[in-house]
Parts: C-alpha cells; structure tokens; sequence
C-alpha cells in the first residue's frame, strides 16, 4: 500500500486545494477499488495458506499455516485504513485526528501483545491475533472520523 498512497496522496493533496467534493469522490472510488482487490488477496492467501507455507517455507513449517491464515485479512483491512488514515486524514490536513488514532492503536497493540501472548501458549499465534486487531482499531477510528468529517469537508 505505500507506494499507492505515496503516488495517490500528492493528487489528493491537489484536489483537496481544487474541490473537496472531487476529493471526497476519488476517495470514495479509492475505497471500492483498493477495498476489492485488497479483499481478493486477502481471500486468496487465506485460503491457500496451506499452500503458500508448503511452497514458501517448506512442509516443516505446518505450524506458520495458522498464522498465515491470521493475517491473511491484513491487506484488505490495511488498505481500506491507508484510504481512510493517510489519504483522507492527512489529505484533508486532519493530522491531529490522525496522531490520536496511531498512538492510540500501537499503545492498544502494546497492551494486546502482554495480553495474548500470555493467554496463548504460542507467542506468535497471540502477536498476529494482536497485530490484526490493532489494524482493525486503525481502521474503524480512521473510518468513524472519515465519517465525523465528511460531513464538514463537504461544505
């Protein structure tokens, strides 16, 4: 995703400056485009997991399956918070909004990681469990001021 949001985010930036409403509509494509193809990967990896391991790392790593299929949901959610986080918040100059919701979710990932890997008697098991939470905190946060905002930047 950072190269997209590295390519899109200076075109965002200059329609902001034009039109908020033309802005909004990229975004809104964006969110279609990236959130489908996100989701087909994620799909994909999930389901061949198994595969993907066997090929990758070899049959002695069975035990990376599961944590594969763990983060397999990564890019979809990853790439539908780059839209909301990166090219809406800071496209619209949101930055406080952003700060908040990046502190807030790396100290919740820290708290998640002290939690799972005690309750998980695999570490790595509990840190891609806490890794996809702190994403979707990322994402939801992003979304509901993305919401909150879009309000006002329609105006």
């Amino acid at each position: 995703m950072v190269p997209i949001s590295q390519t899109v985010y200076p075109y965002i930036s200059k329609l902001v400056s034009e039109s908020k409403e033309r802005a909004l509509n990229f975004i809104r494509r964006l969110v279609k485009i990236v959130g489908s193809i996100s989701f087909i990967i994620s799909l994909s990896i999930f389901i061949f997991a198994n595969l993907i391991v066997n090929i990758i790392l070899g049959p002695q790593y069975q035990q990376s399956i599961i944590v594969l299929r763990i983060l397999a949901f990564l890019p979809f959610i990853i790439g539908l918070a780059t839209v909301y986080a990166t090219l809406f918040l800071l496209g619209f100059g949101y930055v406080k909004d952003w700060s908040k919701i990046i502190i807030s979710c790396s100290l919740l990932n820290v708290v998640l990681i002290l939690i799972f890997v005690g309750v998980f008697s695999l570490a790595h098991i509990g840190v891609s469990i806490s890794m996809v939470l702190t994403e979707i905190c990322v994402l939801v946060l992003s979304y509901l001021s993305y919401k909150r905002r879009n309000l006002h930047a329609n105006r």
